[in-house]
């Protein structure tokens, strides 16, 4: 293996060589080797017992089961998750229901980074990668968060097929969790969001043109409430716009980025435009002019910052002006971005600062094409030596899985054997109970038959006596009726 990369690399720097010397050789589109799909281990996971199953009938079950007991095993769903490749595509749906039903249940706290691996590895095998993006997006309700090599996998899958944008958006991800600390993934992310920013269109999209409003329109349901709070956007999670989500990972990758000055001004410039912070970018390109490294800058990022500011959309205040019951966190996001005024300052301050550049000291780099181009060979230098650290790391997470794996089927067959003894006992508590009363119910006749005797006898008795307690009252009550009428009868004859 280690030959393997030391012959690679040599490759990888021959052709970089040849490059600089004038040759026209462009980079490779896959970027990481075959050797790090690991895939003669991964094809080892098939041997493993606990997947020698019908797929379709174990699919079936799992839904069946869910269905009647409303949870779903770790075990389960690791194991229909690795028989992917041999569901039928209609099948698919299925499966993502469940992955969506798994992570409402109890059992999924207990994921570890086996299911994103295996979901990804035989998502990219059916070719059905770009169904994936969206499970990384909702986290709250598939919760799929990708290690560092799953990221590059994936990345790297869409870089091959030249779809830079579907790359970009996995970078994105990985920003999101602030975590850009493992090297060989920064890389894939930052080459990702270069690629997908040289082939992306600056041009402002087109108005949508509504449709005519439907007849039957749906009725709105008001909810009393004893107070209103007014929506949050966090800037973070909350944002949903993709020119937003690579101008701040740009920003991010800048950070990671700062050994190298040329590239990570550039990024950071390029990414304040399209984060739509323009106020943040025109104060670092100050500090740059400030700053006594030559050259610090490419000029096509000044050039589309320029054109992000010109582009920008303005602030529309009649959106986050409405009552605070009808406020949602798109109307708090208007109010994030610039106002006409704004617009017009901070391009006329770009222009004062643009000038400099120009007219100053050589800390611009002119032409197109640079960042690209810097960032092509950056990662034609570092990445082929960091390769060899994650395929051992991945070769050791395969077999650790596997074992967890075993281990966790085992606990759930004894789980499963401990409810049905349980279950068999109590059958045979109830079985005794009958066979109980049954017995005792002859021995005891007698003393029952007597008992009951008894129990009449004092019904009997009671019911003699309140009857005649009623009587005897009647009869005091008729003679003090008939003595009233009898003095009345007597003062009518006076």
């Amino acid at each position: 293996m280690a030959t393997t990369c030391v012959l690679r690399s040599v490759c990888r720097r021959l052709k970089l060589q040849s490059r600089l010397q004038g040759v026209n050789y462009s980079v490779r589109r896959h970027l990481l080797s075959d050797a790090y799909l690991c895939q003669e281990a991964w094809n080892k996971r098939l041997n493993a017992p606990e997947l020698q199953v019908p797929c379709g009938e174990f699919l079936t079950k799992l839904f069946d089961k869910y269905e009647k007991e409303k949870i779903i095993s770790v075990v389960d769903i690791s194991i229909m998750v690795n028989k992917i490749p041999e569901v039928d595509e209609h099948d698919l749906q299925m499966i993502e229901s469940l992955l969506y039903k798994f992570r409402h249940c109890r059992g999924a706290h207990n994921v570890d980074d086996s299911l994103p691996y295996s979901l990804i590895r035989c998502y990219i095998e059916i070719d059905k990668a770009e169904r994936l993006i969206p499970f990384l997006k909702d986290k709250v309700h598939y919760g799929i968060f990708p290690n560092y090599q799953t990221a590059n996998i994936l990345m790297d899958h869409f870089i091959k097929a030249k779809k830079y944008n579907y790359a970009a958006d996995v970078a994105y991800e990985m920003m999101l969790q602030e975590d850009l600390s493992h090297r060989s993934t920064s890389l894939i992310s930052l080459y990702s969001c270069v690629k997908h920013l040289m082939n992306m269109s600056l041009a402002p999209l087109e108005p949508v043109q509504e449709g005519e409003p439907s007849e039957e329109e749906e009725e709105e349901n008001w909810v009393r409430l004893r107070y209103i709070n007014k929506p949050y956007y966090d800037d973070h999670f909350d944002i949903t716009e993709p020119d937003l989500l690579l101008g701040k990972t740009l920003v991010a990758l800048s950070k990671v980025f700062k050994e190298n000055t040329i590239i990570s001004n550039s990024l950071q410039v390029i990414g304040w435009a399209f984060y739509e912070k323009f106020d943040k970018g025109l104060n670092f390109l100050e500090s740059c002019l400030a700053d006594p490294v030559q050259p610090s800058i490419y000029e096509e990022a000044l050039l589309k910052f320029e054109s992000c500011l010109k582009d920008a959309s303005l602030q529309d205040s009649s959106k986050f002006q409405k009552d605070l019951g009808l406020l949602t966190k798109a109307d708090i996001r208007e109010e994030l971005k610039i106002t006409p005024e704004e617009k017009e300052a901070y391009l006329q301050r770009f222009q004062a600062i643009f000038q400099k550049f120009q007219t100053g000291t050589p800390k611009l780099v002119e032409g197109e094409g640079h960042l690209e181009r810097e960032v092509d060979e950056l990662i034609l230098k570092e990445l082929p030596a960091l390769e060899e650290s994650d395929i051992d790391l991945q070769v050791r997470s395969l077999a650790q899985w596997e074992s967890d794996r075993k281990s966790l089927l085992k606990e759930q067959i004894e789980m499963y054997r401990r409810q049905k003894k349980r279950k068999e006992i109590e059958e045979k508590l109830l079985q005794l109970q009958e066979k109980e009363e049954v017995l005792t119910f002859f021995e005891a006749q007698h003393q029952i038959m007597i008992a009951s005797k008894i129990g009449q006898k004092r019904l009997d008795l009671e019911k003699k006596r309140v009857p005649k307690q009623k009587n005897e009252e009647l009869d005091e009550d008729g003679k003090k009726i008939r003595k009233v009428i009898k003095g009345e009868i007597k003062k009518k004859k006076f």
